[in-house]
């Protein structure tokens, strides 16, 4: 298997500052703390396997819900939880448009 990353240039975007106040202040208020530190981060490595290939994946995780993990146990990957807000789509080509570029392919 042969991984090859390319950087692409950062685009930036007006508002990109308030919009990532936002973007912090849902986190904050999602799980209940009083403000998110940017600088923290909290990962789940992920040992996966398929066929003969290993695969050892790094996820960053916004939150997890203690409620689907026993207590004193290692959360699963059911409780992992990811943040995301966007606004609903005003019309169907809208909608195509989320579909096309912004889920997971």
């Amino acid at each position: 298997m042969y991984l090859d990353i390319h950087q692409l240039p950062q685009t930036t975007y007006p508002d990109a500052d308030l919009f990532q106040y936002y973007g912090y202040k849902f986190e904050a208020l999602s799980t209940q703390q009083s403000e998110v530190d940017a600088t923290s981060e909290y990962a789940a490595l992920i040992r996966l396997r398929v066929d003969k290939l290993r695969i050892l994946l790094a996820a960053e995780i916004d939150c997890f819900d203690p409620k689907k993990c026993q207590a004193g146990a290692k959360p699963d990957l059911a409780s992992y939880l990811e943040l995301k807000t966007y606004l609903l789509p005003a019309n169907q080509w809208k909608a195509n448009n989320i579909k096309k570029f912004k889920y997971p392919k």
